[in-house]
């Protein structure tokens, strides 16, 4: 398996299990317009999430239907064990280089102390 760098300039997918959504990040200047059109930090967050996930693939409905992709939808994303909010921030995380895009994020993670994972990643299968 080769080495990859995901280079948050350019175009990328966040997985989620089966599904991804796809990030196109803005140009510094692009986003230094919006956070001055949107002071707050949540409106700013809003606004930038809005323009940056412009697509997504493998996201259903309650009863496994495909959903096409509609940005005013983005709020209602959830994954298994996550609420929007973790999914956006992932998105978010992503953006800042700060998360891998690649890795497969669908379910919560569990503290050691819960007897989940104790962040070594998953097993090879």
């Amino acid at each position: 398996m080769p080495l990859t760098i995901v280079r948050v300039d350019k175009p990328f997918r966040v997985r989620f299990g089966a599904a991804e959504l796809h990030v196109t990040p803005m140009a510094a200047a692009e986003e230094e317009a919006l956070q001055a059109a949107h002071p707050d930090p949540v409106g700013f967050r809003v606004a930038l999430l809005t323009r940056v996930i412009t697509g997504w693939a493998g996201v259903v409905d309650q009863e496994g239907t495909a959903v096409p992709f509609e940005a005013r939808l983005i709020w209602h994303l959830r994954g298994e064990g996550q609420e929007p909010e973790e999914v956006l921030l992932r998105v978010l995380l992503c953006l800042r280089g700060l998360d891998d895009p690649l890795a497969d994020r669908s379910r919560a993670s569990s503290t050691p102390s819960s007897g989940g994972s104790n962040g070594s990643g998953p097993t090879p299968g």
